[in-house]
């Protein structure tokens, strides 16, 4: 369902008429999963209203939730959460919610406010990274230090190739690990059972996704054991893949944008300590990301040369229909098939 056919079932469903009530009905039934109203004698049981801010979070949260809950997202295919900027009326249907998920790790960084003024207004928000260990910036375990983490002096976790990280700093984009997300089903799924009447039900679904991320967890090692060591090697657009890399054996060696946020702007100087990188670590491709313009990566591998391919990655969102990447799980698949076609040999 679209943001604005959403919200018009919002409106309806606050409503306190007959008429209104029929209508809400009527629409929710021919939304299909999700949004389908369950009628017990002479009373109807609406589904939950739930907002999820991107398109990974709501394609998790409809697998947990079921007909439970009509899932909305507010951002479409292939957007970019680092700059997404929310409408007048995805603002007011935050505010409607049952419930609202979100990363929780500031990675939808334009709508902190409007996700902390929701919360404040009573409506209940689920921050997906207070369910897992994260990653930071300084290389540890954001939740328990004395876990094995990357190497502050690898490449690719210090300055130099240029990129400034703030020390400390909460790497939001933990989706790239399906075991972490397995832990935010089933943390969700407990979430969601509180807000319904058959939280048993949801708790099921849950455990079922989550058994389903931990399966293609094995899918992708099996997948990419073919790369060498010595080639497990990433360079990508920005700081989306630490862990995967962390999960799967790989050293990230550069990212074309400095740190987290796709915001951030490259300089000349690290463009080219980047160029002196990829030839030095005899790279043999660059990932860019479905969620940001390839221009720069692909000056960058025009400057290193021919040898280098240019390869296009899901980080941040979903892909578009018929990209065979329109769900969670097709996406962790895809980028698998690719880095393995890629370094694989």
């Amino acid at each position: 369902m679209s943001l604005s056919e959403h919200i018009r079932t919002t409106a309806l469903r606050r409503a306190w008429s007959p008429v209104a009530a029929l209508a809400i009905a009527l629409l929710a039934t021919a939304c299909g999963p999700g949004g389908a109203t369950t009628a017990s004698g002479s009373e109807t049981s609406r589904a939950l209203s739930v907002v999820a801010t991107t398109t990974i979070l709501a394609d998790v949260t409809g697998q947990v939730a079921g007909d439970t809950a009509q899932v909305t997202t507010l951002m479409e295919a292939g957007a970019d959460p680092h700059n997404f900027e929310a409408s007048a009326q995805a603002l007011a249907l935050m505010q409607e919610a049952d419930l609202i998920v979100a990363n929780g790790a500031g990675l939808e960084e334009q709508l902190q406010g409007p996700i902390a003024e929701a919360e404040r207004t009573g409506v209940p928000v689920f921050h997906a990274t207070d369910h897992i260990e994260t990653l930071t910036f300084a290389g540890t375990d954001g939740h328990d230090e004395d876990e094995p983490s990357h190497d502050e002096d690898e490449p690719g976790h210090d300055d130099e190739a240029g990129h400034e990280h703030e020390a400390g700093a909460v790497d939001p984009h933990f989706w790239m690990d399906p075991t972490r997300m397995a832990d935010v089903a089933r943390a969700l799924g407990t979430q969601i059972g509180s807000l319904s009447s058959d939280a048993g039900a949801i708790s099921a679904q849950a455990d079922d996704y989550a058994a389903q991320l931990e399966q293609i967890d094995t899918e992708i090692t099996r997948a990419l054991a073919s790369i060498p060591d010595g080639d497990r090697t990433l360079v990508t657009n920005h700081e989306a893949f630490n862990y995967f890399a962390e999960r799967y054996d790989f050293t990230i060696v550069g990212t074309v944008i400095p740190g987290l946020s796709t915001g951030a702007e490259p300089s000349a100087r690290d463009l080219e300590e980047l160029v002196h990188t990829i030839e030095r670590q005899q790279v043999s491709a660059v990932f860019t990301e479905n969620t940001a313009p390839e221009q720069l990566t692909q000056t960058l591998a025009a400057e290193v040369g021919s040898d280098v391919e240019v390869i296009e990655l899901y980080s941040d969102s979903i892909g578009d229909d018929g990209s065979g990447a329109t769900t969670y799980i097709e996406m962790l698949t895809a980028n698998a098939e690719l880095i393995s076609g890629a370094l694989g040999g």
